[in-house]
């Protein structure tokens, strides 16, 4: 069993999506993006692009480095309780709807806004989780936690310290061990875009308490398919033992 972390690829990995998503998350591009998607949904997402990025480089790192035992996959051990889990937050929003500003019906537009960031959170998860937290095993779960945490949260620099610079930092590196935990507790970074999602519709969304309430029965929702599905195999696994 390999126990120790190839370095080399970690940190050659990790500086090329920062070097490469730099212009997309220094918004060097945002006044093409904005000629490029005025009056779209996307108008607002910058960023956007800059999931392209961990995206190859994620599939990369996944096929050259040989030394990572993938515990945690694409779709885990349960691949339609994972799948299930994943569109939770798409199903909530779309039935309750997100308002506005592009005059799209709330239902609709919960269901496009919740369908891009999915996709979305999914192209930068095969680096975050599918790569990076195989990779750091060996630390033991809370330190493979808390440095991919900071690892993510750098890459997003430059920070806008005019904008909630702490909130931000408490909000990616606090994300990094909920979303480290459900990630261990499904083997799937399917599910881990699922919650990554959540995190891209806040920062775009403003926070009534209708969308409060959306959130607690979303992760209500993700919790009891996890736990119910799993006993419900355990126990399987019981019986015909």
């Amino acid at each position: 069993m390999i126990d120790k972390i190839n370095w080399k690829y970690v940190l050659g990995f990790y500086g090329l999506a920062i070097v490469l998503a730099f212009p997309f998350n220094s918004f060097l591009t945002s006044d093409i993006h904005h000629r490029l998607t005025a009056g779209t949904i996307f108008y607002k997402s910058v960023f956007l692009p800059a999931g392209l990025v961990t995206l190859v480089v994620g599939l990369l790192a996944l096929r050259f480095d040989k030394s990572i035992i993938k515990e945690i996959t694409f779709l885990g051990q349960h691949k339609s309780k994972n799948i299930i889990i994943s569109l939770v937050p798409l199903v909530v929003f779309t039935i309750s709807g997100l308002q506005n500003d592009n005059n799209i019906n709330p239902n609709l537009f919960g269901f496009l806004i919740s369908l891009t960031f999915l996709i979305y959170a999914l192209t930068e998860e095969i680096f975050w989780r599918g790569y990076l937290i195989n990779a750091f095993r060996p630390l033991g779960r809370f330190k493979n936690y808390l440095l991919l945490g900071m690892l993510w949260w750098l890459w997003h620099i430059p920070f806008n310290f005019d904008n909630g610079f702490i909130s931000f930092f408490l909000l990616i590196v606090g994300g990094s061990f909920l979303i480290g935990k459900f990630a261990e507790a499904t083997k799937s970074f399917l599910t881990t875009a699922g919650i990554h999602s959540i995190m891209n519709i806040g920062s775009n969304t403003n926070w009534t308490k209708t969308f409060v309430i959306d959130l607690t029965i979303i992760f209500v929702a993700m919790f009891i398919i996890d736990k119910t599905w799993k006993n419900e195999t355990n126990d399987t696994e019981k019986h015909y033992s």
